[in-house]
């Protein structure tokens, strides 16, 4: 326990100094660009679903999700009807003309979309997700969004 503080500690002290050295070298260390997420497809993005507090963990283990039932109970939604289409390779979910796969990374959940889904609707499938892990946790989670 002690030794995972001290690793917290260290993370958090590597982000001050990179925060500080981005400050005061702009040009080394450029903002992010702005992107446009309106209009992008399914295999142009994916997210992590992660525990707000910590860097690195067991997702699964973190929010006590533990069986395949907790998984289909939690990492499905309430809003839209879904048919479960995981396999041996992971954790899958199809809903009407698009899909999504969940798998558990070390840093968190990823999760990736494949078929006919624009950004917007994947983040608001994301932010119920999100909802319910939250709910069913007791963890805040938040969500980190990737582009390709």
């Amino acid at each position: 326990m002690f030794n995972k503080f001290i690793q917290q500690l260290n993370r958090d002290k590597q982000k001050a100094i990179n925060r500080r050295r981005a400050e005061e070298n702009p040009k080394i260390y450029p903002p992010a660009p702005k992107i446009d997420c309106t209009n992008l497809k399914a295999d142009e993005f994916e997210f992590l679903l992660k525990r707000s507090q910590y860097e690195d963990y067991e997702f699964a283990d973190e929010f006590n999700l533990t069986t395949s039932a907790d998984w289909l109970k939690v990492l499905t939604p309430d809003s839209m009807d879904w048919v479960d289409i995981s396999d041996e390779r992971g954790f899958g979910i199809k809903i009407n003309n698009f899909s999504y796969c969940i798998s558990d990374e070390f840093a968190g959940l990823q999760i990736s979309f494949d078929g006919d889904i624009k950004f917007p609707e994947a983040k608001q499938l994301l932010l119920e997700l999100k909802s319910k892990v939250e709910h069913f946790s007791g963890y805040d989670a938040e969500i980190i969004e990737f582009y390709r």
